[in-house]
């Protein structure tokens, strides 16, 4: 396999990384396709096979590569992108400390628009998982962990029903950047039975809207639910 033209880096870490990636990208790689033999690869970055490895362990780590079956590749690209760059952006938005008002800004927006094509577009098989999800919402006993565990699924549902997979990605990672806030917003609950029946049923009134095809009400009611947890404004 050839040099990519303007490949090449020094041996700084981020620029081993940064080389790796950029090579997958300008050699046009997909899911599965390997990547040159080590040797060759650390030759046309410029770098070290010690250094070389360590930036394929690093990536292999983050899901973007794969362990190769033998000597003739150094990796392969992974199979499930959809994972690395779950795992890639819950590590930047961790790091770069943003507001909880910036990330559930966006998460409103990304929700509204899930809610909207799903009401416009979503198929009746859909949609079941969600309703079988605000069953067991409205379960009676359901704890705080239980809870979380089936707000998350409802929301990434509802992107799937939506058919948008980006969507989904988006916002298991921005689930997981304001996971300690969320807690916090059970936890700061004192009568939690009440709590928990009212949230389930801010979930069933949006797969209302869903199902009867009113993708206004949707947005409406997922904007609701989502800024009155965090005490943000409806606007």
């Amino acid at each position: 396999m050839g040099q990519p033209d303007n490949v090449r880096y020094l041996g700084s870490p981020g620029q081993v990384l940064a080389g790796i990636q950029d090579w997958i990208l300008t050699a046009h790689l997909r899911a599965g396709d390997p990547l040159p033999a080590e040797r060759e690869l650390a030759r046309a970055l410029g770098v070290g096979s010690g250094r070389l490895r360590e930036g394929v362990r690093a990536l292999e780590a983050a899901g973007v590569l794969e362990p190769a079956a033998d000597a003739t590749a150094a990796a392969v690209v992974a199979e499930a992108p959809a994972d690395a760059l779950h795992k890639l952006l819950r590590l930047h938005l961790s790091l770069s400390r943003f507001g909880t008002g910036d990330l559930m800004s966006i998460r409103i927006e990304l929700e509204r628009s899930s809610a909207t094509r799903a009401a416009r577009s979503a198929l009746p098989d859909d949609l079941t998982p969600l309703r079988e999800i605000t069953g067991e919402m409205g379960r009676p006993g359901v704890t705080r962990g239980q809870f979380r565990e089936l707000d998350s699924a409802f929301h990434l549902g509802l992107a799937r029903a939506a058919s948008n997979d980006l969507a989904a990605v988006l916002l298991a990672s921005l689930g997981d950047a304001v996971g300690d806030e969320m807690t916090a917003g059970y936890a700061r609950t004192a009568d939690w039975p009440a709590t928990a029946r009212q949230l389930a049923d801010e979930h069933t009134w949006i797969l209302d809207a869903i199902e009867t095809g009113d993708p206004d009400r949707a947005a409406a009611e997922v904007t609701r639910h989502i800024a009155g947890f965090y005490g943000l404004r409806a606007g």
